[in-house]
């Protein structure tokens, strides 16, 4: 219940607009343009964060909350758009804030501040539709099963680097089929710059949000990722963690000059451990943008999304602001990434970040 208790983290988000009895004194569309309706306090975002906003609801009603949290994943961007336009009270995004939409967030927020901390930290799983738990590929064979390079599973580059799976595992002839996510521009990114860094000679394609690769096979969303490559046998696509479930064995990567690493929290985190804030993007203490540096840890898993929960200072009623507040240090919380970790496989943040999160809400 501690975690839940405004007066004793004390972040700080207040009403606005309200007189000296806490009445609110705004005018216009009221509720509905601070994404209050009708007692419920409404979050839009990141397909990623779907499954974890669920956890997070559920638990944050069950720790005796008498407010009630939804969520409606319709991608970061237009959660983000949705925030900014006061559609919801806050946003789940795979991206921090930036451009015009971070000047647009900060004037939405005002005379408060704005919230932006990395709540969802999750490995991106490379994951095939073979009949095996696990393989191992290093980056140069990924970057070849992608850009279409290797064409069969059986490929002897596949073979030597798994040599304990047989005929049954690699199917002969078994053709290759790389699913890319067309509206993940978060998860493309960190695919291609892991690709771009660790096999440049022959990973042509640099760093990019869309998929680069033409007559690829695409899934629009984290959704669906999974329906699309089950569909076939032999597609590979990668999502993170909380959306391969259990029908499909993930594939452990390689940073350069290191060994293969399981995607786990353990790893994950670690992943985190040489990361820094980029300061062009944090327009105030309770501003946490993640950078991570190419150079990977040793030990660690190389593909991580950091997703963010967007909020504000202050909103039109007492009331927005207190429950957007407790959800806040919820999420963040020990409880809420307790149970995220739990039911999602997220990934705590490291100690250099979680002392920075804690100083956020208070």
């Amino acid at each position: 219940m501690v975690l839940l208790s405004v007066a004793v983290l004390g972040v700080g988000i207040a009403a606005c607009g309200s007189d000296a009895d806490g009445g609110d004194s705004s005018s216009g569309a009221g509720g509905d343009s601070s994404g209050n309706t009708e007692g419920q306090i409404v979050g839009a975002g990141s397909d990623a964060q779907e499954i974890a906003q669920g956890v997070w609801t559920t638990g944050f009603k069950s720790a005796g909350s008498g407010e009630s949290i939804s969520y409606d994943a319709v991608g970061s961007e237009e959660g983000r758009r949705r925030f900014i336009e006061g559609e919801v009270a806050f946003a789940g995004s795979d991206t921090p804030l930036e451009g015009d939409e971070l000047a647009e967030a900060t004037e939405r927020c005002e005379p408060g501040e704005l919230i932006e901390l990395p709540a969802y930290i999750s490995p991106i799983v490379v994951f095939p539709n073979l009949k095996l738990s696990g393989m191992e590929l290093s980056p140069q064979t990924l970057a070849k099963v992608f850009n279409g390079e290797i064409t069969r599973w059986d490929d002897q580059t596949i073979q030597r680097e798994n040599p304990s799976i047989g005929p049954i595992g690699l199917p002969p002839k078994l053709p290759i089929e790389p699913v890319g996510l067309s509206e993940e521009p978060a998860m493309t990114e960190q695919v291609t710059a892991y690709l771009a860094y660790e096999a440049p000679r022959v990973w042509d394609y640099g760093t990019t949000e869309d998929w680069p690769i033409d007559g690829s096979e695409t899934a629009t969303d984290v959704a669906n990722v999974g329906e699309v490559v089950g569909a076939k046998a032999g597609r590979v696509g990668y999502v993170d963690l909380s959306h391969v479930g259990q029908l499909f064995g993930v594939t452990r990567l390689a940073a350069r000059g290191g060994f293969f690493v399981e995607p786990t929290a353990q790893t994950t985190t670690t992943r985190l451990e040489n990361a820094h804030l980029d300061t062009a993007l944090s327009k105030g203490p309770r501003m946490l943008p993640v950078e991570l540096e190419q150079k990977v840890p040793p030990g660690s898993y190389p593909l991580v999304l950091v997703s963010y929960l967007i909020a504000c200072t202050a909103y039109d009623s007492d009331e927005e602001a207190a429950a957007v507040d407790a959800y806040v240090k919820y999420v963040v919380g020990r409880k809420g990434q307790e149970a995220s970790a739990q039911e999602a496989g997220t990934a705590y943040a490291p100690p250099w970040l979680q002392k920075k999160i804690l100083a956020a809400i208070g």
